[in-house]
């Protein structure tokens, strides 16, 4: 009826170490919010200074994990 293939998750292999594509998605989610906060902040859009953003990536990382 429905035939499902499975995901491989990992998308690279050094040794024992596997990344796989979840992880990659955290990294480019922080990095891109960090990126839009800090270009809103040189825009003066809002007013956070450049080490309040730097805790909200600290404080959303924390809360992630």
């Amino acid at each position: 009826m429905f035939s499902f293939t499975p995901f491989e998750s990992v998308f690279l292999t050094i040794g024992p170490l596997e990344f796989r594509y979840y992880g990659l998605m955290y990294i480019l989610a922080f990095v891109i919010t960090f990126l839009f906060f800090n270009q809103l902040r040189k825009n003066k859009k809002i007013t956070l200074s450049e080490d309040d953003v730097w805790d909200m990536m600290f404080y959303g990382t924390l809360g992630l994990i």
